[in-house]
């Protein structure tokens, strides 16, 4: 993905009983079907988790998950690589905000010596999240 691009597509997300072995057992259909997890993402709260995923073949994914018993959401996503320096999260929150778009997931992970990260964005508006975030940088 170039700089400073933003391209939309979907993550998988699925609810568990907060457990010991849920990760393993969530990933496992992926795994035995060559797909691959490209983003990810999980917390818990409570007796709950969530894992959020976008992977190489996000239908073959939903599919095998659905085959295993899972049930599997799936949320229009923005995919945003800009700077990795100070500020660019605040900057595209800053300008999501002002265009009324509310954030209900985000995610990341950048390396320190990386000159770009690529953000995961699930909003309200992907398309429109999409159109300001290409707008940020």
């Amino acid at each position: 993905m170039a700089r400073n691009s933003a391209t939309k597509t979907s993550e998988l997300l699925i609810v568990t009983k907060n457990e010991l072995g849920a990760l393993s057992r969530v990933t496992g259909p992926l795994a035995q079907n060559n797909i691959n997890i490209q983003c990810y993402c999980s917390y818990d709260w409570g007796n709950e988790s969530a894992f959020r995923f976008i992977t190489s073949d996000n239908k073959k994914a939903r599919e095998v998950l659905t085959r295993a018993g899972w049930n599997v959401m799936e949320n229009p996503t923005v995919l945003w690589t800009a700077p990795n320096k100070p500020g660019v999260l605040r900057k595209a929150a800053s300008a999501l905000s002002e265009m009324k778009i509310n954030i209900y997931a985000s995610y990341s992970v950048c390396q320190p010596d990386d000159t770009e990260c690529t953000i995961a964005f699930t909003t309200s508006d992907p398309n429109k999240t999409a159109e300001t975030l290409n707008r940020v940088y």
